[in-house]
C-alpha cells in the first residue's frame, strides 16, 4: 500500500540514533525535513545558521551588509559562512596553531604556489617536515632562466657560442648548395623564404648563384662495401614522404653506400632517385605500414639484419597501425638499433656515418656491424632464468 493511495499512512524517519520512528502523512503536510546522520550527529547543525540567508548568485543591497572582522562590508551570505566555518575551524585547533593566525577567509580559498610545497605545509603549523633554512636554495622561475638565455652577451663572429650560433646556421645554410631543403626539413619558414628570395634575386640581376661548401653532400669512398654492412630502413608516414623524398635528394650520395630496405612506397621512391644505378644495393622491399610493413621490419631486425632506421613520423596525424609503429619503436630500443625519428636526428647521424665510412671507423655505428641489446636486456634475461630454474622440478 502506498502512501499516495491512503493518506493516513506513516513515513518511516530515521532518527540520529538510528531508530524508526513514525510520521504522520499527510497530502496537506508539509515533506518531513532532511536528516543528516554522520557519526557525531551535528553535520546539519553546523549549517543551520545559513537558513534565510540571501542566495549567493543574487544581488545583495547595498543595507543588507554586515561588518566583518577586520571592518570591511560583507554580504549576509559570507558573514554566516564565515560564522560557521569559523566555529569549525575553532574545533580544530588542536596542535594546529598556525592555522589560527591565518585569515580566516584563507582557510576556504587555495594556496598559490610560491616556493616549495613543504614551506605551505609548515606554514599550516604541522609537524614532521624540515625546517625552511635546511632545504636547498629555490630554483629561479622558468620566465626568469629564459630571460637570462636571451640576455647572452654577443661575440665577435669569429668565434662560435650560444648567443651566435643562431645566425651562424641562417648564414651558412643561405650560402649552401642544401640550405633550401634542409631549411624544408627543419621546418624553418622564415629562412626558406630568405633562401628564396637570394635565389630570386640572383636570377633578377642575371647572376649566378654561388655556394660556398659549408653544407654539402660530397661524393666519397667508403672502406665498407654494402653488403659487408646490414640494413638501412627508410620509412615515412604519408605527410611525412616529400620530407622523406627532400632527405634522401640531400644525401643521396652517403645513402648509396648502405643496403637500403623499407616500406613499399618507400622503396619506390628510393630506386625513382637513384635509377639504374648499379651500384646501389636494396634489401627486402616490404608491404605497406599498416598492412604489416612495420612488423616485417621488426622481423629483419630481430633475425640481425638491420643497422639503422630512418623513420619519419607524422606526429599530426593518427595512425590505424599504431601498435606496429610502437612495436618497431621499442625493438630498436631492445635491439640497440640506430633509431632516427625525425629530419632533425637523421641528419645529425648522416654526418656520423659520413665519417664512420670514409675514415673506416665502424665503432660510431656499431649496430651496422654487430648484434647490440639494451643494457636493460641483461637483468631481465636473469630474472628469466630464476623463472626458469623455479619452475624446471615443478
Amino acid at each position: 500500500m502506498t502512501t499516495e493511495n491512503n493518506p493516513t499512512a506513516e513515513l518511516n524517519v530515521l532518527n540520529d540514533d538510528g531508530e524508526t520512528s513514525p510520521q504522520p502523512a499527510s497530502e496537506n503536510a508539509p515533506p518531513p525535513a532532511s536528516v543528516v546522520l554522520n557519526d557525531d550527529g551535528d553535520f546539519s547543525a553546523q549549517f543551520a545558521n545559513l537558513e534565510g540567508l540571501a542566495n549567493p548568485d543574487e544581488e545583495i543591497a547595498t543595507g543588507d551588509t554586515n561588518k566583518a572582522d577586520d571592518g570591511s562590508d560583507t554580504d549576509a551570505f559570507d558573514g554566516g559562512a564565515n560564522g560557521v566555518n569559523t566555529k569549525i575551524q575553532s574545533e580544530m585547533q588542536i596542535g594546529r596553531p598556525g592555522m589560527a593566525a591565518r585569515d580566516p577567509s584563507a582557510r576556504y580559498m587555495s594556496l598559490s604556489r610560491e616556493g616549495n610545497f613543504g614551506d605551505q605545509i609548515t606554514d599550516l603549523g604541522l609537524t614532521g617536515f624540515s625546517s625552511p633554512s635546511s632545504r636547498p636554495a629555490r630554483r629561479p622561475s622558468f620566465s626568469l632562466q629564459l630571460q637570462h638565455l636571451e640576455n647572452l652577451e654577443e661575440t665577435d663572429s669569429e668565434s662560435i657560442s650560444t648567443s651566435n650560433a643562431g645566425s651562424l646556421i641562417d648564414h651558412r645554410m643561405r650560402r649552401s648548395s642544401l640550405g633550401a631543403s634542409l631549411s624544408k626539413l627543419f621546418g624553418l619558414g622564415d629562412l626558406e623564404s630568405l633562401i628564396d628570395e637570394d635565389n630570386m634575386k640572383n636570377t633578377q640581376e642575371n647572376e649566378a648563384t654561388t655556394y660556398e661548401e659549408y653544407i654539402t653532400d660530397p661524393v666519397f669512398d667508403s672502406r665498407f662495401q654494402p653488403d659487408q654492412m646490414r640494413c638501412l630502413a627508410l620509412v615515412a608516414h604519408n605527410h611525412m614522404k616529400p620530407a622523406m623524398k627532400t632527405f634522401v635528394m640531400a644525401n643521396k650520395n652517403l645513402l648509396c653506400k648502405f643496403k637500403l630496405t623499407g616500406t613499399n612506397t618507400t622503396m619506390t621512391m628510393l630506386r625513382e632517385v637513384f635509377g639504374d644505378d648499379a651500384s646501389v644495393k636494396f634489401g627486402p622491399t616490404c608491404t605497406s605500414g599498416p598492412l604489416g610493413g612495420d612488423a616485417e621490419l621488426v622481423a629483419i631486425m630481430c633475425t640481425e639484419n638491420l643497422g639503422g632506421c630512418i623513420f619519419f613520423q607524422d606526429p599530426m596525424s593518427a595512425h590505424p597501425h599504431a601498435a606496429d609503429i610502437e612495436c618497431l619503436s621499442r625493438q630498436a630500443n631492445v635491439h640497440n638499433v640506430l633509431m632516427m625519428p625525425n629530419p632533425a636526428t637523421a641528419y645529425a647521424c648522416m654526418e656520423s656515418m659520413r665519417i664512420a665510412l670514409k675514415d673506416g671507423r665502424a665503432e660510431i655505428i656499431p649496430s651496422f656491424f654487430k648484434t647490440l641489446q639494451s643494457p636493460s636486456v641483461a637483468e631481465y634475461k636473469v630474472r628469466q632464468a630464476r623463472v626458469v630454474k623455479r619452475n624446471a622440478g615443478k
